[in-house]
């Protein structure tokens, strides 16, 4: 169930994802002790797809339902940084920038220094997270920061969607700074 979960939900068939999700959440409760790389992946899917969905409230009620975990230490530090990501995401969509920014931060601070691909990706979606909270603050250096940041990471990573995501808000920001001819450079560079 999580695995065809997570593939509904890898092309965006969010219904589909989330009924997987479900049916998965009641089987691992069923479980007397769940493993908890299931209890982790059951979270991260049903709180992903809520948050594509729009659905912010249910999306932080599947991560924040784990957080004992991360409180207990028995997740692996990459997973609390999962955890923190997704809940920091949640928190900037639902308009919260301070507990985005607590969050995000965290789980920056939580991968430490990313030394292969899927952590550096991870990064760049930190900083990109990042880099939106103080572009909606008009926080325009701290933002431009967190791309350059960003934009390196997901060279280095060749993570295309997370670079077309750095591009995309370098050029947002350029733009609301009415600088033209840098932001039809990133847009385009996202395209």
């Amino acid at each position: 169930m999580i695995l065809a979960g997570e593939r509904a939900a890898a092309r965006y068939a969010n219904q589909e994802a989330l009924r997987f999700f479900e049916q998965a959440t009641q089987q691992v409760n069923a479980l007397s002790d769940p493993p908890l790389d299931l209890r982790y992946r059951v979270a991260v899917g049903l709180g992903d797809v809520h948050r594509e969905m729009g659905q912010y409230v249910d999306s932080r009620a599947a991560l924040e339902q784990e957080l004992s975990l991360v409180d207990s230490g028995d997740l692996a530090e990459r997973q609390q940084a999962g955890l923190n990501l997704r809940l920091g995401e949640t928190s900037r969509r639902q308009g919260d920038p301070e507990a985005a920014h607590d969050y995000s931060s965290r789980a920056l601070h939580l991968l430490g220094e990313p030394d292969d691909r899927e952590t550096q990706t991870e990064a760049v979606r930190l900083l990109t997270n990042l880099a939106w909270i103080h572009f909606s603050q008009g926080q325009f250096e701290q933002a431009l920061e967190r791309c350059q940041d960003g934009l390196t990471l997901a060279e280095r990573a060749g993570a295309l969607n997370e670079l077309s995501a750095v591009e995309n808000l370098l050029g947002g920001i350029h733009y609301s700074q009415s600088q033209w001819s840098e932001a039809l450079h990133h847009t385009t560079r996202a395209m």
